[in-house]
């Protein structure tokens, strides 16, 4: 069982290029935050709940980026990031318009949104929180990024500072676009001189290790208690069964788009000792297309139907279980960061092996699975 102290981080998976799931995740987590609000008063809306006050990081990559930064930055409600998730979904993600003409119209959503959250029509207001004065302090927020000329390893925009391998105190406006632009939807975003794009349809949907590395990252020295992670749709199977290049690539596109290895390999590691909870809608969603309007209405059924499930809601249970008592770490009054731990003296969280040593332990437990991402190739023993 976990210790009833730590951080508690909440990541959100991305999309892939034409999918709904992302809206499959705001169901998901609604239920969660539905229960938790509950739990502390019945007579309470639950969709007021604000989970800043009980999470201490939020990640995201592609469109879950999107949601860690309305949940986290933007310190919303959970009713208000569906409402607007659900509003930029329908009327700019899916609108039949070029890539330039569908990012400026996302730029006016934003800056309306801003308005809305922070009380401020200034679109340089900036990712990073000035001070500890700001009312989502005591929350951090990274969110994922790729670069085209390098995507070896995605780009963690942050909204604290860190010790080290600091990135650009970019705009909230530009993190957002940074995070969501893809090939044929939004277009690709230029941040002092660098070059981003969405880091969920190149390999990293799903980055719960990544949320792992920057919880070490944001508190040196402190240990890790609740991780959940809330995916956007299982993947189904992905195979390559014809031996020719057009089938190679298709599954390569894919593995890509789809991969949850790494759940997977975290999973292995954290949820024999109750603190990693995954919840992926598992039917329903397999490689859906969002073409036409009934798409919402069926990925809402899909959700309802494993929501209901029994296995999903003692999951659902047991993470509310950890989660009820949180206590957000406050974020340091001094400018530098503390230093981390002496290394007599390794907290749980600073000693999760790296992604060789996941893999390794798969492979001992019989499950014959060795994965590589460096462009993207398969191996299987």
């Amino acid at each position: 069982m976990a210790s009833l102290e730590g951080i508690n981080v909440l990541v959100f998976d991305g999309e892939s290029i034409e999918d709904a799931g992302v809206l499959a995740s705001l169901d998901t987590f609604e239920e969660m935050t539905n229960r938790y609000s509950y739990d502390k008063d019945p007579d309470v809306d639950p969709g007021t709940a604000r989970p800043c006050q009980y999470f201490d990081l939020i990640m995201g990559s592609g469109h879950g980026g999107f949601l860690a930064l309305m949940f986290g930055r933007l310190g919303m409600q959970v009713s208000n990031v569906k409402k607007a998730y659900e509003e930029f979904h329908s009327s700019i993600h899916l609108a039949q318009a070029d890539p330039e003409e569908r990012g400026n119209d996302f730029d006016f959503f934003l800056q309306k949104l801003l308005h809305e959250e922070l009380g401020t029509d200034d679109p340089s207001e900036l990712l990073l929180i000035p001070g500890t004065s700001a009312p989502t302090a005591s929350c951090r927020t990274a969110i994922l990024a790729s670069t085209p000329d390098n995507l070896t390893l995605p780009t963690t925009f942050r909204t604290y500072g860190v010790r080290a391998n600091r990135t650009a105190n970019c705009t909230i406006l530009q993190a957002t676009r940074a995070s969501t632009a893809s090939t044929g939807r939004f277009p690709a975003v230029v941040i002092n001189g660098e070059t981003f794009v969405s880091a969920s349809s190149i390999g990293h949907r799903c980055p719960v290790e990544m949320a792992l590395i920057e919880a070490n990252t944001a508190f040196p020295g402190k240990p890790l208690r609740c991780v959940v992670s809330i995916g956007s749709g299982h993947p189904g199977h992905i195979s390559h069964v014809r031996d020719d290049k057009v089938s190679a690539e298709q599954a390569l596109i894919h593995l890509a788009s789809y991969s949850i290895l790494p759940s997977h390999l975290v999973a292995a590691r954290l949820a024999r000792e109750g603190q990693y909870f995954r919840f992926d809608v598992e039917q329903g969603l397999q490689l859906h297309s969002c073409g036409t309007g009934t798409i919402a209405g069926r990925v809402r059924t899909h959700t309802r139907r494993y929501l209901e499930m029994v296995e999903t809601g003692k999951r659902l249970e047991e993470a509310i279980q950890l989660l009820r008592w949180a206590h957000p770490i406050q974020p340091m009054k001094s400018k530098q960061p503390e230093e981390p731990a002496p290394l007599t003296e390794v907290p749980h969280i600073t000693s999760v092996p790296p992604i060789e040593t996941y893999m390794y332990e798969l492979y001992e437990e019989g499950h014959g699975l060795r994965m590589t991402f460096d462009f993207l190739y398969i191996f299987t023993c």
